[in-house]
């Protein structure tokens, strides 16, 4: 007689819920406090008992995993999508800059990157491999110099990180560094440090550094945020 596998029962509805409420939670309390945040603070967030966190994640640390891993899959998936812009400069240097301002205000994210631990070290060889593409289509259209590898921009990624840290998420650092990566010998676009929207250089003057009021207000809102983020400062 050969015997036969029964399939596996798939979840009922409201323990998919319940999973789904508790990434959510654990999402937005990781951004906040990084690997430290109790499980219990999670639970609670999410309103169910600390029993259902743990039927769905046997630890806090496989839970941080997948709620890592997935945003940085949301970055490759971001990059993926930007290879074919028919702007191919401010497509890199637009997500550059968007992957900066998303990971330095994120405790969590910038917890891995900087360490270069734990799910950052699953998963950064597939991120490089899609900025490496956008970044290779911005050097063929004469906007980034060509002398930069991907590596290169992904050291500059991390670095620009914990800069931005420091500075309370100013801008200033991402936008020195995105001057040395552009092509001197093309005319490429001064971006918004904010969006990545490209602005017009004046004539004369200081160049600007955000696309309007929108930007410059919230850069001004995420700073004031960043310095009083409850478990975000430096120690």
């Amino acid at each position: 007689m050969v015997a036969t596998t029964t399939p596996p029962t798939p979840p009922r509805a409201d323990a998919r819920r319940n999973r789904e409420r508790v990434l959510a939670a654990a999402s937005a309390a990781f951004a906040e406090h990084g690997l430290g945040v109790p499980l219990d603070e999670i639970a609670r967030r999410a309103g169910v008992g600390a029993g259902t966190v743990h039927r769905h994640f046997a630890t806090k640390e496989l839970l941080f995993e997948e709620v890592v891993a997935a945003r940085f899959d949301s970055f490759r998936a971001d990059a993926q999508g930007l290879v074919d812009d028919e702007r191919p400069a401010e497509a890199f240097f637009g997500f550059f800059t968007a992957a900066i301002i998303r990971i330095s205000l994120n405790r969590a994210l910038a917890q891995v990157v900087e360490d270069g631990s734990g799910p950052w070290a699953r998963v950064a060889a597939e991120v490089t491999r899609a900025v490496g593409d956008l970044l290779a289509a911005a050097q063929r259209a004469g906007g980034v110099r060509d002398d930069i590898g991907v590596e290169e921009v992904m050291s500059l990624l991390v670095g620009c990180v914990a800069m931005e840290r420091r500075n309370a998420g100013s801008g200033r650092m991402t936008a020195l560094v995105l001057e040395l990566l552009r092509n001197e010998s093309n005319e490429t676009p001064l971006l918004c440090a904010v969006c990545g929207t490209a602005i017009e250089a004046p004539a004369t003057g200081r160049r600007p550094r955000y696309c309007g009021g929108a930007c410059r207000q919230k850069a001004h809102r995420e700073r004031g945020s960043a310095r009083g983020a409850p478990g975000d400062q430096a120690g």
